[in-house]
């Protein structure tokens, strides 16, 4: 699976967005996206009823509650804010509100609890609607469909825009293949937006000629015009042209669009068009990728093909591209030779591009890839642990004693051991704990802890969070302290939790939490990962709730505090790179009031650059 902030916090399947088309991205292409993984948008023309906002948002939520979005126009909520009231009225998961300042919307949205989304045509534009409170970032390219600016092309736009904001970004423009995702996740992106790619799909509320045109369409076969606007009598700004197929129509009127405005003949001449779906007048808007649709396919199938297919090419080519030089091999095949760092041996074999992988030395999954940074980080760093105030004195051991409740006769299971201190603390009180961690170097700290304490009934096992090598309904207490933030995949963690319990068990969870604004999260995941790359996520107590209601627990909150931490110690700790610590420290000085005051980022009483880490000891029950 693809890790980015919409797999991990929107829990998407696919980071995959389908971008608001108005007129053609309806209920139907919107549930199409959803249900296959993505996230589907429905597009608001500035002439739509809301009658029709209604209809086709109850369409995309369906019976199930679906998740969905809709877009509009700034400019057109301006001169008919019923639209905004609408969509309000239709609680969508997001709003996108773009072509003009998003900033009046913001705080409304919030307090329906309500996500807004913005596309931006410049670095000057993300910064301002960063500054706005945006939860999302949509970098628009000159190379989309639709309307937008003839700025400034994709992979520049992006890459400004991820050097200078903190709000997740997406990439909107050129992207209709599996290559396009990759392409845009590996530079940073949190995921794309799409619509080009979906333009020949049978959801989409256009016409049968209309996918024709499509699927026959070449990458040069596109034109930025006004033409079909100024005819229509439509009121987008100058400065918002659309890309749309070239035909007749755009060959005589795009550069004398001022003459086209007073030529009643000509703008009669393309409603006719439109009515007849004469597309050699009529407008078809597309982006430069269509050239890339070769084929009709519903729209789940395109999702589907895009996220797995980005996920194949990713792990390939991250394994080729941060192994030692590959030798010659036998029909193109690479033999990669074993590098020294990794703990297993073996060969992998990539042959014919992305396509083909074998497993060997080389982490083949993102979840592998985890798995060694989280092996590497703390195996070197097992008896700084092991002395840690955070982690050996800690008042939350108490606190986790307490809330487990043990009698002497339970079996409990400590996942992500570290040191064990956690399992030593339940020890006296259960019948036996299993300490389980991925890296051994921390379990052999830990069986000499245990040795030095007398402790018998500890047994140390290997092992993986996300598959357990435990059997199911045998145990009492799962206990997880500071451990689930590395986690690859929370929810199947979680669900090996729920496996390994008799009904009746309980998890108790103590680990650092993000606090519920997003810009907040944000930021605090942002220096947990350059601190140690292989921090996972920060979960908010909210999305704890949920995640063990998901998997079958009933969630309840012991207690809440914060971690006084200095960055110093905090960084020498995992031995974060210096580079590293330099760039907390800029994002420190560059925090929002509203992040210093609620993180109490300062310095201590001792002079230190200092924060406070907010933390949670969380239980569930399995009730089933």
């Amino acid at each position: 699976m693809l890790h980015t902030y919409l797999t991990t916090s929107w829990h998407l399947r696919y980071p995959i967005i389908g971008a608001p088309m108005a007129g053609i991205g309806r209920g139907r292409l919107a549930r199409a996206v959803s249900e296959a993984g993505g996230l589907g948008m429905i597009g608001i023309g500035s002439t739509e009823s809301v009658e029709l906002i209604a209809r086709e948002a109850a369409i995309a939520r369906g019976t199930d509650q679906g998740r969905f979005g809709i877009g509009l126009m700034a400019w057109a909520i301006e001169s008919r804010p019923e639209l905004l009231d609408s969509a309000i009225e239709a609680s969508p998961f997001l709003i996108a509100i773009s072509f003009g300042s998003p900033a009046p919307y913001v705080e409304r949205l919030h307090q329906h609890g309500i996500l807004l989304a913005t596309q931006v045509h410049s670095h000057a534009e993300a910064v301002r609607v960063a500054q706005a409170g945006v939860d999302l970032i949509v970098t628009q390219g000159a190379e989309a469909g639709g309307h937008h600016t003839r700025q400034v092309s994709t992979l520049p736009l992006l890459q400004s825009v991820l050097d200078s904001v903190q709000v997740p970004t997406l990439v909107a423009g050129g992207i209709a293949s599996p290559r396009g995702v990759a392409a845009a996740l590996a530079a940073g992106a949190e995921g794309v937006w799409v619509g080009t790619c979906l333009l020949a799909s049978p959801e989409c509320e256009n016409t049968e000629r209309a996918r024709s045109r499509i699927v026959q369409a070449q990458d040069t076969d596109t034109i930025l015009t006004r033409a079909f606007d100024v005819a229509q009598g439509l009121a987008w700004p100058p400065h918002y042209p659309g890309r749309a197929l070239r035909n007749r129509f755009t060959d005589q009127w795009d550069h004398q669009v001022d003459a086209l405005a007073q030529d009643r003949g000509a703008r009669q001449q393309l409603a006719e068009a439109i009515a007849h779906e004469n597309y050699d007048l009529a407008h078809i808007y597309a982006g430069e990728a269509v050239g890339m649709v070769r084929r009709q396919r519903p729209a789940g199938e395109v999702i589907q093909q895009l996220g797995d297919g980005a996920e194949r090419l990713l792990r390939g080519r991250f394994s080729r591209l941060l192994a030692e030089p590959a030798q010659e091999a036998q029909e193109g095949q690479a033999i990669l030779a074993d590098l020294n760092n990794f703990a297993t041996g073996g060969v992998a074999i990539v042959a014919n591009e992305e396509e083909v992988l074998v497993p060997f030395s080389l982490p083949s999954t993102p979840q592998d890839w985890k798995h060694h940074l989280v092996q590497d980080h703390f195996g070197a760093a097992a008896q700084a642990y092991t002395t840690s105030k955070v982690h050996a004195r800690g008042p939350d051991l108490a606190w986790i004693v307490e809330a487990a409740a043990l009698t002497g006769k339970e079996h409990v299971v400590d996942v992500g051991t570290g040191t064990g201190h956690t399992a030593l603390a339940l020890a006296p009180y259960a019948t036996e704990v299993v300490a389980l961690d991925i890296t051994l170097p921390m379990l052999e700290e830990a069986r000499h802890l245990a040795a030095s304490r007398g402790v018998t009934n500890v047994r140390f096992l290997q092992g993986d969070a996300c598959a357990l090598p435990l059997n199911s309904s045998q145990f009492d207490l799962v206990a997880c302290r500071y451990a689930a933030h590395h986690f690859t995949h929370l929810a199947q963690a979680i669900g090996e939790w729920a496996r390994i319990l008799k009904t009746g068990g309980k998890v108790v969870v103590a680990d650092s939490v993000s606090p519920e604004e997003p810009e907040i999260d944000r930021f605090l995941n942002e220096i947990e990962v350059l601190r140690d790359p292989s921090h996972g996520r920060n979960y908010r107590i909210s999305e704890w709730f949920s995640l063990l209601a998901e998997a079958g627990f009933t969630a309840s909150l012991v207690r809440s505090w914060t971690l006084p931490l200095d960055l110093a110690s905090w960084t020498q700790r995992i031995q974060t790179p210096p580079a590293s610590v330099a760039q907390i420290e800029r994002l420190f000085a560059d925090a929002s009031s509203l992040t210093r005051e609620r993180l109490h980022i300062g310095l201590n009483e001792k002079g230190l650059l200092s924060f406070a880490l907010p933390a949670a000891v969380i239980v569930g029950v399995k009730s089933v």
